[in-house]
């Protein structure tokens, strides 16, 4: 790198101002994120690269070359200045652009970010796929990110079946479905849970999952104390992966739920009693544990559920011996993956999406229709298996809270349709079940009854109850009928 121009150089500047200077003299452009982040785009070995002008790496960026071109020490002090002056440039005066983390989406394309020194990029379009050295979108890369390998050509993603513990065709296929939508933004991917009993592979599984497209030095976290450290994942992986949960608490549950379809997580400003950072994040998630994991209704109308079996002594991968084996076929296994995006951009447009309720995660439903038409399958069935494994884990959730049991049960012999207070609702139960009126998962009073139907309205409407909430002004009544097909 040339000197700074010696005109440039005043030994009487404060050197807070001169790293102001610097930095503008060799940051190719400031800018700022929708949350309002700054960043600086720097020209490096003949590409550019973004950082976000409060990292470390910045910072260590800023003081190197201080002291390349000025042969002085700048001092944590005038760094800190210099930086505060910085983010108001990118904040203040620079344009808004997304900042995207491994994967991105433009318009009907997808970018993902191999991670490479030259910060190449994959580009995949309804045509095909491509390497590019130049991408279109904004890529940052947080610390512990890992490279990918370049992807092999008409590569074959059938190899991660090995690498990956599908007890049939249809775990495998769920996992199929699951690595397509997590490789195209803006359509709600299902929070993939893994269960099982210890020595199922649960957690090898999903590091595997996570190194096809986000290898990362922490593959896998513990579960976060807080809503905090949750968004802190978030936006440091393509990725959200949460390892060994023997419950998931119900702020968590809520909050996963914002991950998936997409929504507003909150942190506190560093050094602030009052500002807030409000984040939009919609990110993949993987979460295993040995059962039951899940607790809320809504959560797991978001999900797909794998029962993983337990492996033999036999089957018991050697670990060390697996990772090999997986970083020699990855570069294929990527092909084929990205082979199928491609394909499924090109059909979605065109599926027949009639008579699909699937809500919240109708695009996830696009998405697997398109698959379909890209694999050559019969119209239907890949969606039918993703239909079962919902219906199955709608029952389960139905089958693990008393007092919905009790209440179907109640249902399936009660004259429907009809209309009632919750208090009214709440007391006809109770009546046919005084003994089982004191459990600790019974609802206690009317406004429990409502909350609790209205959280599994989609598990009760999958057994074959409608459940309508009718605000009227005086009187709020709940109306419970029989589904047409049952």
């Amino acid at each position: 790198m040339a000197k700074w121009a010696i005109e440039n150089i005043d030994p009487t500047e404060p050197i807070k101002d001169a790293l102001v200077r610097l930095a503008k003299d060799f940051t190719t452009e400031f800018w700022h994120s929708p949350e309002g982040e700054g960043y600086a785009t720097v020209e490096r070995n003949g590409h550019n690269e973004n950082w976000r002008i409060k990292s470390e790496a910045y910072q260590d960026y800023l003081a190197n070359l201080f002291y390349e071109e000025c042969e002085k020490v700048p001092g944590a002090t005038p760094i800190r200045d210099a930086l505060s002056v910085l983010r108001g440039i990118a904040r203040l005066r620079g344009k808004c652009f997304a900042a995207h983390v491994r994967i991105a989406r433009d318009g009907d394309d997808v970018w993902i970010d191999l991670g490479s020194v030259n910060w190449t990029a994959v580009h995949i379009c309804p045509c095909g796929w491509e390497v590019s050295k130049v991408p279109d979108v904004r890529f940052i890369r947080p610390s512990g990110m890992l490279p990918l390998p370049v992807p092999t050509p008409g590569g074959d993603f059938g190899k991660l079946r090995g690498f990956v513990n599908a007890s049939d065709d249809n775990q495998w296929l769920l996992l199929k479905m699951w690595l397509v939508a997590a490789c195209i933004p803006n359509v709600p991917c299902p929070a993939l849970v893994l269960e099982g009993p210890q020595g199922s592979g649960k957690s090898t599984t999903q590091r595997t999952l996570r190194n096809t497209i986000d290898p990362n030095i922490a593959p896998v976290r513990s579960q976060p104390r807080a809503e905090e450290d949750l968004v802190i994942a978030a936006r440091n992986g393509a990725i959200v992966s949460i390892d060994n949960l023997s419950s998931i608490p119900n702020w968590l549950s809520d909050a996963l739920c914002r991950v998936v379809t997409g929504g507003g997580l909150s942190k506190r400003t560093l050094y602030s009693d009052l500002d807030e950072t409000l984040v939009e994040v919609r990110r993949p998630i993987v979460l295993n544990g040995i059962s039951d994991i899940l607790s809320r209704p809504d959560l797991v109308d978001r999900a797909i559920i794998l029962n993983l079996p337990a492996l033999s002594e036999r089957d018991i991968w050697d670990e060390r011996k697996s990772l090999r084996q997986f970083e020699e076929a990855h570069p294929e296994i990527l092909g084929g993956l990205f082979d199928t995006v491609g394909g499924v951009l090109a059909e979605i447009d065109r599926v027949d999406s009639e008579g699909i309720e699937l809500s919240r995660m109708a695009d996830f439903a696009n998405t697997i229709l398109a698959m379909e038409s890209v694999l050559g399958m019969e119209p239907r069935s890949l969606l039918n298996v993703y239909k079962d494994n919902r219906n199955q884990a709608s029952l389960l959730m139905i089958e693990a809270d008393p007092f919905i049991v009790e209440l179907v049960t109640y249902l399936e012999r009660t004259p429907l349709p009809q209309t009632r207070s919750a208090t009214e609702w709440l007391t006809n139960v109770n009546h046919e079940y005084p003994e089982k009126s004191k459990a600790r998962a019974w609802p206690k009073n009317g406004r429990a009854f409502s909350q609790k139907v209205n959280r599994f309205a989609p598990n009760l409407d999958k057994h074959g109850f409608k459940i309508a909430v009718n605000r009227e002004v005086k009187r709020r009544t709940i109306t419970i009928k029989r589904n047409q097909w049952t």
